[in-house]
């Protein structure tokens, strides 16, 4: 009997924003920065539009 899978290649899938919190990351660097600078707190908005 074969596997179910005996013909699988490749398996692929997405993990960037399920697995890796990009966002989090993004936005507390960029929070850190813009105290550093003196820049306004629009850190989300500017880490969305990085994406």
């Amino acid at each position: 009997m074969s596997s179910p899978l005996s013909g699988v290649q490749a398996l692929l899938f997405d993990v960037f924003g399920t697995v890796v919190d990009w966002h989090g990351s993004v936005t507390k660097e960029l929070e850190r920065v813009g105290k550093q600078h003196g820049t306004p707190p629009m850190v989300s908005h500017v880490g969305l539009s990085w994406r």
